[in-house]
């Protein structure tokens, strides 16, 4: 009040003519917005004009300690003023107006009950990090803009990358909102900030602009899965290699299935630790099925941070090409990240011995021709297995192996047998002797029996022949009967009896 009586004498003062009776103040003038400059901290004081024919200007406040005037407009026709003196970039100013006549007789100030309600700017600034449902989040907060009569309609929020001057909304929040929440930032990026609130008829009122720069926790940044691969009969191998700089990590899921589109169901859960690899271990039928893995890491709210690639077991099949040919296939390694290498292709062999048949670039299919078995010591049960390496480009510098099951396949015995040989020791034909490929040398027999019944010749061995010999004497010339009996790599019993002719020189 002291500042009104202050005003109104100055009016007094250099009023040219004071009409004593005039003792009516103007009618107040409603105050409309006011608005910062988000750049220079200008602060634009909006209102409309005063309906009072005697009015002469408008006297503005601006509330410090107390509400003190601060300048006034001698124009009754201007409605906005600048406040250059003002910080709305430290705190929320308050303004009220009031309009004044001839005669210095002031209306009240503007005002909305109760009386020494105001209209303020908004002021903006960031807080620390917030941990919003999990996921840390630049909270700006604000005050609200107040008093507007029609209502606010609610804040728009702009943003650009401190020193761009590119500013874009990048949210609109609800008139009742306090505080933005920003998910959408890198770390140690500096962000600026400004909002704008507008009411329900269109009036705007823009805030002070702040910036900063957070630093973000460290986030889990990947999970690669290493490999799936054969480790034992019916039993799977699968390992995961985990990015442990993470800091959002509570537990990881491993999960499978039978198919990538399809349903994937639990397998197990593992707590977070600092250990790099994640090794776990099913048993599958591996002859039968492929089974696709991955691993998710969850933070404390149960929520997905980070996914692996998916890892999968090779599935070798074998089959009949034709004669003395064997076809393979394969599901090839196609989940790697850094590619698949190459493709080793091993046969075992009857002594069991691991031989490496072939090394491929990229393939799902190998022809493997047999016929070079055909007259050697081959029980007729082929088995194979592959090994698929992945490639140097794995982004974290891992290289995956998975080895496939070992797939079998049988090749029917063949015996053929001469019906007719002479032991003159001339170098052709002098031992009489079957020709057997792909029998059991576990339990072969070859007998010679003479016309009455007699064994004169008996071996175990697939590589030896009758000589001709009964004893240390050679035999007559005549009819012989020879019986072979073997296991073939079906599990069968193969016997076979015909007549040889024996002949002397």
């Amino acid at each position: 009040m002291r500042n009104l009586l202050y005003i109104l004498l100055l009016f007094i003062t250099i009023s040219p003519i004071v009409k004593a009776q005039d003792i009516t103040p103007p009618d107040t003038p409603e105050l409309q917005y006011v608005t910062v400059d988000p750049f220079t901290y200008e602060v634009t004081i909006t209102w409309n004009l005063s309906d009072s024919l005697d009015t002469k200007g408008y006297l503005i406040f601006r509330k410090e300690a107390n509400w003190e005037f601060i300048d006034s407009v001698k124009n009754p026709y201007l409605n906005t003023y600048i406040d250059y003196n003002a910080d709305p970039n430290l705190h929320p100013e308050l303004y009220r107006i009031a309009a004044y006549d001839s005669t210095g007789n002031p209306s009240p100030m503007t005002a909305i009950t109760p009386i020494d309600e105001s209209h303020n700017t908004i002021y903006i600034f960031p807080h620390d990090l917030n941990d919003q449902n999990c996921v840390e989040s630049a909270k700006i907060a604000f005050n609200q803009y107040q008093y507007w009569s029609e209502g606010i309609g609610g804040y728009k929020i702009y943003r650009t990358i401190q020193d761009s001057n590119n500013y874009v909304i990048v949210d609109t929040l609800s008139a009742s909102s306090v505080a933005y929440y920003d998910t959408d930032i890198i770390s140690e990026v500096s962000y600026c900030y400004y909002i704008e609130a507008y009411s329900n008829l269109g009036k705007i009122s823009r805030s002070n602009y702040t910036c900063r720069a957070w630093e973000l926790s460290d986030t889990i940044k990947y999970i690669n899965a290493d490999y799936a691969t054969v480790a034992d009969y019916n039993l799977i191998d699968i390992s995961f290699t985990v990015d442990t700089s993470g800091e959002n990590v509570s537990y990881f899921k491993l999960f499978s299935s039978s198919d990538t589109n399809g349903t994937y169901s639990l397998l197990e859960t593992f707590n977070y630790s600092l250990y790099t690899k994640i090794l776990y271990s099913e048993y599958l039928n591996i002859n039968n099925e492929v089974k696709y893995y991955k691993l998710i890491a969850y933070n404390k709210c149960n929520q997905e941070v980070c996914e692996s690639n998916l890892a999968h077991n090779i599935l070798l099949e074998v089959n009949h090409g034709g004669d003395l040919i064997h076809n393979l296939l394969w599901n090839g390694y196609s989940t790697w990240l850094g590619g698949v290498e190459n493709i080793e292709v091993y046969r075992i062999d009857v002594d069991k011995t691991i031989e490496l048949i072939a090394n491929l670039l990229s393939s799902s299919t190998y022809t493997n021709d047999i016929s070079n078995y055909l007259g050697q010591k081959a029980s007729g049960n082929f088995c194979y297995y592959i090994v698929t390496k992945e490639d140097d480009t794995n982004p974290y510098n891992i290289k995956g192996e998975s080895r496939s099951n070992i797939a079998c396949i049988e090749e029917k015995p063949i015996v053929w047998m001469p019906n007719i040989f002479t032991p003159d020791n001339d170098g052709s034909n002098d031992v009489f002797q079957p020709f057997v490929s792909f029998a059991s040398p576990l339990d072969y027999v070859f007998q010679i029996y003479d016309r009455w019944g007699n064994v004169i010749f008996e071996t175990n061995n697939p590589t030896d022949g009758w000589d001709g010999k009964s004893g240390n004497k050679y035999s007559k010339e005549g009819t012989y009967v020879y019986y072979i009996k073997f296991t073939t790599a079906l599990n069968n019993i193969f016997e076979q009896r015909g007549l040889l002719t024996l002949m002397i020189k």
